[in-house]
């Protein structure tokens, strides 16, 4: 792995517990709530934008499921 990160001219982690890949998080083992804290607040913003109040629990619900597959993930 080395030999090819240099072939490469790339910088690699053996030494790692999270990163992040192409929007979302990956670790190792189970992590805090706070490191999802970028996640979810895009998705926040994005359902106070389309203004759901007026759905019912069980609309929330379809609507956060089709925002959660309609984003892409970057």
């Amino acid at each position: 792995m080395q030999h090819i990160s240099q072939i490469l001219k790339i910088l690699i982690q053996t030494r790692w517990t999270h990163f992040t890949y192409l929007g979302l998080l990956l670790a190792k083992e189970n992590v805090k709530a706070e490191l999802w804290s970028k996640q979810v607040g895009k998705m926040n913003d994005k359902i106070q934008n389309w203004g759901v109040m007026w759905l019912n629990l069980a609309g929330r619900m379809i609507m956060v499921k089709a925002l959660l597959l309609a984003l892409p993930i970057n």
